[in-house]
Parts: C-alpha cells; structure tokens; sequence
C-alpha cells in the first residue's frame, strides 16, 4: 500500500485550516452532551454543520435505527470501513442532598478527577426537546476516596438532572481548553468528511458519532454501550478505526501531530492485528512524506469504543491527538489545534487508501 498524499494536501488545502476546524469544533465542544442524549445534542449540532457546510450527497441520521448514535454515510453502501468518534461527554447523576450540604454524585464514567471546578446542571425539557441548564455551582471533592459533591450557587437540582464540568472552548495560540473529550474527534472526523466529499464523494465511507461511551472502568462492558448497539446492526463494514483521544506521555505528545496504537487499555480493549497494523505503519510513513503528522503511540491509550466494536471484528485501527486531562483530571483538558488538523488529514487518507484496499 504505497501511496503519494501530496496531490490530496495540496486540493484540500482550503479546507484543512485551522479557521475551518475551529468552526466545526466549537459548537460541538459548547455543546454539553452527557451520556444518553447525542441524538438531541451534539448529534442535532452535527446535522446543523453538515447543512452549513457540506457539498454532494450525504446520508446523516441523528438516531440510527434507534441506538442513539449518530451517523453519517459517504458514497454506496455498505461501507467499506467506519470511524468511530464518540460524542457523549463524562457526567454525573444526581444523588439526594440539599442546597446547604450538597449532592452526592454518582460517577457515570471513568471519575478521575482531583480538582474543584465549575460545573453545570443539566434537565431535559419536554417542550424544546433540549437539555436546558438549571443550576450551577462547584462540584467538589469532600475526601480523597469519596464521590465528588455538586454545590449549586444558583438554581436547584433534581433526579434525573446530569452534572458535567463546564469550561467553554478557548483558545490561546495553538492550546486548546474545552470539553475535548471527545470533541475533538468529531471535529476531526466531519473536517474529513468534508474533505472527502469535496474530493472523492463516493467513498464507500461511515462516521459513527457515538453515545455511551462513557462508563465505570470497571469492565470492558461498561464501556461503549452506544457503539454495541450500533456494532449488532446489519451492513457495517469488516473494517473500524476508532478515532479518541489518548493520554499525554513520551510517545504521544503535543504539537507533535495525531497519534495512533497498537492497543488499548494494556492490550484489555482491542489490539490491532499484526497485518494490519503494519500495513498501517507503511501508510503512516507515506503519510509523513506528505507533512501528516502522525505519532506512533507505544504509551497508554484508554479504552474507549473499541471494546465494543472488537466483539464483531478483529479488525480495529487506534487513532486519535494528544490529549492532557481528558476528564478535568488536575486541570481543564488541553489539546493542539493544529494535532487535530493532523488527525483530520489522517482520517480521511485513512478512508481513502483502506476504501480501496485492505487486508485480508
């Protein structure tokens, strides 16, 4: 698989901007999207991008076949492979307690965080069919082994309301700060959409823009039970690349460009089988030549929605950026602009060069 990527940067070029990406990214990451509620939020904000900005013939559904994931489809079907880029945000649900003492949280996620910070209450409104804020405040942390506590400064909570950490998107130079996790690679994935329509739209090609991702770290089966829902329905492709953040370490770095790996979780999510990850290094070098930024992540990689797409084909790829306090662990989370342009690029070489030709 030997591939010369400089004729596609150098057509694509109007669209792999930082302005461009920028934004697709900041409604997406301004857009509070607690597990179970893509299809209303982030998913309707997609549908509003799409409209906005994409050219030729696309098929999005915000609710596919009633698993509550996004997705959006390029040239015939079935696809050939699929992106998968979850859209839900990390949340909490709300336990009994009062204005005064607080309300203990019950951790829908991975709970990694050590620090006090702004959060926000979210309710679901039956008439808007939004979820419309009503309350803010502090969520903190009592003791180093308990569950964080939310302290409304303004409005008041109920059961059913969702707890997430709120910092809008900013940007100062090429840092990013924002609810990246997992924003950051929708924008990516639908800055790559664009480009392929605009290139090649027929690319036999998906986006998955998942919910329910996000879960207790106990077992793998906590983990992506939006993208099981999706992974169970018929016609999807042989091939998933799973597209998220991965931890800051030595082999995954800032400003460096996007970052793919062999496996995740210490090989206890999926694990990229032998000839395909080879040949993906070969398309990683072809991409290099190009100026494609990609790092070859030997660090820890989080689970994510591979978990679930490896119980229908071994055949998943680990891509993603360099992300830094993915779940406001000591600080707001910060990513690189200009590593989610690189991903972008990737993402849509990716679908090119593997549209035609896989492995067996």
């Amino acid at each position: 698989m030997n591939h010369d990527w400089t004729d596609f940067r150098h057509s694509t070029a109007d669209l792999f901007q930082s302005e461009v990406l920028w934004a697709i990214l900041q409604p997406v990451a301004d857009t509070h999207a607690p597990s179970q509620t893509v299809t209303y939020t982030r998913a309707a904000v997609i549908a509003d991008l799409l409209r906005q900005h994409a050219s030729g013939s696309y098929r999005f559904t915000k609710n596919y076949r009633r698993t509550g994931n996004g997705l959006l489809q390029l040239g015939a079907s079935p696809p050939r492979l699929i992106f998968s880029a979850h859209a839900d945000e990390f949340s909490y649900l709300v336990g009994a307690g009062n204005e005064n003492d607080g309300y203990p949280l019950q951790p829908f996620c991975s709970d990694r965080t050590t620090i006090d910070y702004q959060a926000v209450a979210l309710r679901y409104n039956i008439a808007s069919d939004r979820l419309e804020p009503v309350a803010r405040g502090l969520l903190k942390r009592i003791g180093a082994d308990s569950s964080p506590v939310f302290f409304p400064a303004e409005g008041r909570v109920s059961p059913g309301d969702r707890i997430v950490y709120h910092h809008s998107l900013q940007k100062e130079g090429d840092t990013l700060y924002g609810s990246l996790d997992n924003a950051g690679s929708v924008a990516a994935c639908l800055l790559a959409a664009l480009a392929l329509l605009k290139l090649a739209p027929d690319t036999p090609v998906a986006f998955a823009f998942t919910d329910e991702e996000e879960g207790p770290p106990a077992l793998n089966a906590s983990f992506g039970r939006g993208a099981r829902r999706l992974a169970r329905q018929p016609e999807l492709p042989p091939l998933v690349v799973n597209v998220d953040g991965h931890n800051i370490s030595d082999w995954c770095q800032l400003s460096k460009g996007a970052s793919f790996a062999q496996a995740s979780s210490g090989a206890r999510g999926a694990v990229t089988p032998p000839r395909l990850y080879v040949t993906f290094q070969a398309l990683a070098a072809d991409m290099a030549k190009a100026g494609i930024l990609l790092q070859e992540n030997m660090g820890y990689v989080s689970r994510s929605d591979d978990v679930a797409w490896m119980e229908v084909t071994p055949n998943i790829l680990l891509l993603g950026f360099p992300l830094d306090n993915p779940h406001f662990n000591q600080a707001p989370p910060s990513a690189s602009l200009e590593d989610l342009l690189h991903l972008a690029q990737t993402v849509a070489t990716t679908a090119l060069a593997f549209s035609r030709e896989q492995p067996a």
